[in-house]
């Protein structure tokens, strides 16, 4: 007889760079005319009557090229606590070069030890009235009723919305003695967090993290250990508590120089406390259990960034945050500060309670009089000037603010002030006339034009520092009148009158063509003498007149004087003139001339 005793060939290896594992072969041999295959030599663990969930098959081949065989039977033998069944136990007629094959199924009977069991098949055969046998490949059998060791579940991580665990490694005899087996016999563990979520995770790790939760909120967190058997072994139960997740929608409201109220909403799963910051400092110093918060003490003009946070017993959300910036204390006055009334009042509004004010100004302004938050002032010169407030704001320091403002009219017009453009204007000419902007005279808040006499806008100016001007239809030759500037603000206004604008031509002719023909006399050629004048205003001429007239308007464009000019030196009487300008023009059937003078 011969009986072949096959070793298990087990090769090595390394999971993690901490354990090793034992991957198995199976066997293959050959003894005399058989090849005997058998894939595996261990059976994953089971537990005790478990029927038929383990399984091998064994094959045999005849590799006789001659022998016919009559009969081949497989036996399993070994532990009593160990069933086995074979399919097909017996293969008769088996001709040369055949493979059969057996279906073997193992089991343990209830109540089997927990262990591993060694079986051995054994092959006999008949050929021509002789019989024999072969032994296979010893296979282990491993009943495994016993749970892991259970783990021990700790907390390792809790937020709004997660919970970290962790728990020792489990240990199971004998799954781990299944050389596949990759931690000590444990097949895998399942973590189950009260909110429903089931997750399997591999043996060789120990951590998860419960995700997706809802802010304080209380959650059920277990692990259980499964063996490669299928025992299981479960923790104990933590129960952990969420911390509250950020409130939001976070907000200031009732902004004034001093405080503010905020305001927020709770977040979801609600929160029992607040917390409220001005950047790093805690303001509150018990519980907020409100959603919202008034802030006292703060500063005016000055940015702050607030926040607030939820907590519960298990810790604090994160912040929510707003910027807001408190309302700067300002002057409430006018532009100007006029002569008229018994004073001009300059203010801060809404002062609070306990606040103080020193106010100075420019010279050209006086004091009148004035209260915790006002003064009232009056002009003491004119020009620029400033009135400043200094606001002592408790617990804040002081705040200086100055605005500036003009004092009484607008300035006089400069001696080089002009109104620049043709003075004879031809029936249906548009004439085109401008000031120099830089000359307009400081402390006005607009200005404007006007005509007098015989004279019609053109053109909207739109307050602008030029116009257009043409004779209206009732305008005559020689007919003349004034173009005005004026410049205004609050206190009143200044003229600046031009030379008076006279009517030349007919219908139709251009007044480039007028002064194209006319000759005699010219600004250039006559003198004008003393002025400013007193009683008697002399006029020299470059010859003598042929059918001049002197004319003399005032600045409103009425004719208050009229001399015959017939010789080329002339007096004209002012005297009864009142003071003020007046304008000299001077005529002859060729030439007309304006002067200007001033009677004192």
């Amino acid at each position: 007889m011969k009986k072949n005793l096959i070793i298990i060939s087990l090769i090595f290896f390394f999971l993690n760079s901490e354990k090793s594992f034992a991957q198995i072969q199976g066997c293959t041999f050959t003894d005399g005319d058989f090849s005997v295959t058998q894939p595996t030599t261990y059976l994953k663990p089971q537990k005790s009557g478990q029927s038929f969930l383990q399984s091998v098959k064994i094959t045999l081949k005849n590799n006789s090229k001659t022998k016919k065989y009559d009969d081949i039977t497989l036996n399993v033998t070994g532990d009593s606590h160990i069933v086995a069944i074979i399919d097909t136990p017996t293969f008769s007629n088996i001709d040369t070069s055949k493979t059969i094959t057996f279906n073997v199924k193992f089991y343990g009977i209830i109540g089997t030890p927990s262990n591993s069991y060694l079986m051995t098949p054994t092959f006999y055969w008949d050929y021509a009235g002789t019989s024999d046998y072969i032994q296979g490949c010893t296979i282990y059998v491993i009943i495994d009723d016993t749970p892991p060791t259970q783990p021990v579940l700790s907390l390792s991580s809790v937020s709004s919305n997660s919970i970290g665990v962790s728990w020792t490694s489990s240990t199971d005899w004998p799954s781990s003695l299944y050389p596949l087996a990759l931690a000590q016999g444990i097949s895998n563990y399942t973590v189950v967090c009260s909110d429903g979520t089931k997750q399997t995770i591999d043996p060789i790790n120990n951590s998860y993290k419960c995700s997706y939760l809802t802010g304080n909120t209380k959650y059920n967190i277990y692990v259980t250990a499964t063996d490669l058997a299928g025992n299981t072994s479960t923790s104990k139960t933590i129960n952990q508590l969420t911390f509250p997740s950020a409130p939001t929608n976070l907000n200031a409201t009732n902004i004034t120089y001093t405080s503010c109220t905020l305001t927020w909403t709770a977040p979801v799963g609600g929160a029992p406390d607040y917390n409220v910051y001005n950047g790093t400092t805690q303001l509150n110093t018990s519980p907020i259990t409100t959603t919202s918060y008034t802030i006292t003490n703060l500063c005016p003009g000055i940015q702050y960034t607030f926040y607030v946070e939820a907590y519960n017993s298990a810790g604090k959300s994160a912040k929510a945050t707003t910027t807001k910036t408190t309302p700067s204390f300002s002057i409430t006055g006018p532009a100007t500060v006029c002569p008229a009334g018994g004073g001009t009042n300059f203010s801060i509004n809404n002062l609070p309670s306990g606040y103080t004010v020193s106010w100075t100004y420019s010279t050209n302004l006086k004091g009148v009089y004035g209260g915790i938050n006002f003064v009232s002032l009056i002009p003491n010169g004119t020009g620029t000037g400033w009135v400043q407030a200094v606001v002592n704001v408790p617990g804040c320091g002081t705040t200086p603010l100055q605005i500036p403002v003009w004092v009484g009219l607008p300035d006089n017009f400069p001696g080089n002030f002009v109104i620049n453009g043709n003075l004879s204007l031809g029936i249906g000419t548009e004439n085109h006339y401008s000031v120099q902007s830089s000359l307009i005279p400081a402390g006005r808040t607009s200005f404007d034009w006007s005509l007098t006499g015989p004279f019609v806008f053109t053109r909207s100016h739109f307050n602008l520092a030029d116009c257009f001007v043409t004779p209206s239809s009732s305008a005559i030759k020689g007919s003349s009148g004034f173009l005005n500037f004026i410049v205004t603000n609050t206190c009143g206004s200044r003229t600046f009158t031009s030379d008076p604008l006279v009517v030349i031509g007919t219908a139709g002719q251009k007044s480039g063509e007028i002064s194209a023909t006319i000759s005699g006399f010219s600004a250039s050629n006559i003198e004008v003498y003393p002025n400013p004048v007193d009683d008697i205003l002399y006029v020299k001429l470059p010859a003598e007149p042929i059918n001049a007239t002197a004319n003399i308007y005032n600045v409103d464009g009425r004719l208050v004087l009229t001399q015959i000019l017939n010789t080329q030196e002339i007096s004209i009487n002012v005297k009864a003139l009142s003071k003020g300008i007046y304008f000299l023009r001077l005529s002859n059937i060729n030439s007309v001339t304006s002067l200007r003078f001033i009677k004192q």
